[in-house]
């Protein structure tokens, strides 16, 4: 009897609280309310409350776990290696070099000692060790007074067997980082032999071996690196290896380094090729390397050739176009990225335009320039290279500027700018399936260009009385153009044309020409005009007609 009596206010109160929860969900639906749910009534976990606290700790543990061992180790191996340099006066010779080769040794044990507790700092310890290590060997014959060992021979090859035996340990523990630092002190090792012959022929086993352990390991930008210090280092060659303690001075001497920097540039590309190319990352690197390699080494050899090696200069970049040409067309059989081949073959034309400008004076050489603008289209639509077709414009552009200040003067030689215009402009036309890009726009400035450049030649080529009549003619030409091509911008070309000539003659014809040449320029122009205009008519009425027909 109690316990029914001690239940009823808690049913009244339940449903009560039933009804009330029944009510608000109508108002819910009412106002299209969503009801909450039971992640919105939980209350915040302690474990979503120490998120922050959590990754704060992680982010601080990190920091103090591998920065602060990566920043130590370097800070310390540096500053050994500072002190190993370091010219001890009052002490022997010796003493800095048995000091360094035993702390080295101290190096490698605790390296060994703690490989499997703390593995990290185990390794930065044997990147630090195998560094010490070349730095003490090079005290055995530079930075005293009285070396421990006078021979240069015998202290390169020494060099040598330390690079070697830290490439090695390198590679046997998969470390790109150790495998960088190898290779920058191999790079350093071949400047230390300061004969050029030693510095090209270590350079290039270097090179060859950069691109082998890329190919092997497939590590990312390892051949960026092989490439910039194979780069460096013939610069560093070319201003009298200031890296040894000489004067900067520009090596003329032996003109066979600029093989070597051909045979540079063929590793690398070769290693390029063979790079894979799947990915959008590894696509992204393989673009960038054919960027270094065909960008950069190109800018060298030139650099090197214009300021010291001008005997050979049309020859060494012909050889040089050739070589990129070969490379950018194995690219494209291969189906590389777009981007490799271009960055080939713009390189392989600029080192092209390089010999023809060595080979043939100026102003002929810009006329096979301007011609050559052809076989660079040509190649574009080959390749299916948006941007070479735009590069080939600015370029084209920039010789005829480049023309027209050196020459000092317009001929009828220039016309030869605007006829190429037009040849480029129905070329990217005619073959615009063949490229994957809208070539409207590309068209458009070649013709607008050919519209500039054409008149622009005829009047300071011809005399004042003729500059009128000629534009009358060429406007003929482009209503003949637009007739068999059948093209309208061809029409657009020949009217503006003839209200150009229409301009000329009446500003400058009525006061500056002869009486003979003014009658004929009138006659001339007004004939044309008038051809035009009875042209025209006929179109109207002919589309009238056939207006009145279909209605």
């Amino acid at each position: 009897m109690s316990t029914s009596l001690d239940n009823t206010p808690n049913e009244s109160i339940r449903s009560l609280l039933e009804k009330l929860n029944q009510r608000v969900t109508a108002i819910e639906k009412e106002l299209n309310i969503p009801p909450l749910t039971s992640n919105a009534t939980k209350p915040e976990t302690p474990a979503a409350m120490s998120a922050s606290p959590e990754s704060s700790d992680e982010m601080e543990l990190k920091i103090g776990e591998f920065w602060f061992a990566k920043v130590g180790i370097v800070m310390l191996a540096i500053g050994i290696a500072f002190l190993l340099i370091f010219p001890f006066e009052d002490i022997p010779t010796f003493v800095p070099v048995l000091f360094g080769y035993g702390l080295v040794a101290g190096l490698a044990l605790v390296s060994h000692m703690w490989r499997n507790s703390y593995n990290l700092i185990s390794r930065y310890l044997m990147g630090g060790g195998l560094l010490l290590l070349y730095f003490t060997t090079l005290r055995l014959h530079f930075f005293s007074p009285v070396p421990l060992i006078e021979s240069d021979l015998f202290e390169l090859s020494l060099l040598i067997a330390v690079v070697s035996i830290n490439l090695f340990i390198s590679l046997r523990r998969n470390s790109v980082y150790l495998t960088g630092i190898t290779l920058m002190l191999g790079f350093l090792t071949a400047l230390v032999g300061e004969n050029p012959l030693t510095i090209f022929t270590l350079t290039l086993v270097l090179a060859l071996m950069v691109s082998m352990i890329q190919h092997k390991y497939n590590w990312p930008y390892l051949l960026h690196v092989g490439m910039i210090l194979t780069g460096l280092t013939h610069l560093l060659w070319f201003l009298n290896n200031p890296v040894i303690g000489n004067q900067i001075v520009l090596a003329s001497a032996p003109d066979y380094n600029i093989y070597f920097m051909m045979l540079y540039m063929i590793i690398y590309n070769v290693a390029i090729y063979f790079m894979p190319a799947v990915t959008e990352e590894e696509k992204t690197i393989t673009n960038t390397a054919a960027f270094f390699n065909s960008f950069g080494f190109y800018m060298l050899f030139l650099m090197v050739t214009l300021m010291k090696f001008k005997e050979m200069l049309t020859l060494d970049h012909l050889v040089i176009s050739i070589i990129l040409l070969g490379f950018s067309f194995l690219s494209w059989k291969n189906k590389k990225s777009k981007l490799t081949i271009s960055f080939y073959a713009i390189n392989a034309y600029a080192a092209l335009s390089v010999a023809i400008l060595s080979f043939i004076s100026i102003p002929e050489s810009f006329i096979l320039l301007c011609w050559q603008s052809l076989l660079v289209i040509s190649t574009a639509i080959l390749f299916r290279s948006r941007f070479i077709v735009v590069a080939n414009f600015i370029i084209f552009v920039l010789i005829f500027m480049s023309y027209l200040i050196m020459t000092g003067s317009t001929s009828m030689v220039s016309v030869s700018f605007g006829v190429v215009a037009l040849i480029s402009a129905r070329i990217l036309n005619w073959r615009k399936k063949d490229l994957e890009l809208q070539t409207e726009m590309m068209r458009m400035a070649y013709l607008v260009s050919a519209f500039i450049i054409i008149p622009y030649a005829l009047y300071h080529s011809l005399p004042g009385g003729y500059v009128s009549v000629s534009w009358a003619g060429l406007a003929g030409l482009y209503f003949l153009l637009s007739i068999i091509l059948d093209n309208n911008k061809y029409r657009w070309m020949a009217l503006l044309t003839l209200i150009l000539a229409a301009f000329h003659l009446v500003i400058i014809g009525t006061t500056n020409l002869s009486p003979v040449f003014r009658l004929l320029s009138f006659i001339v122009l007004g004939t044309a005009m008038l051809i035009v205009s009875l042209q025209y008519t006929k179109v109207r009425r002919k589309q009238t007609v056939n207006k009145k027909v279909q209605d």
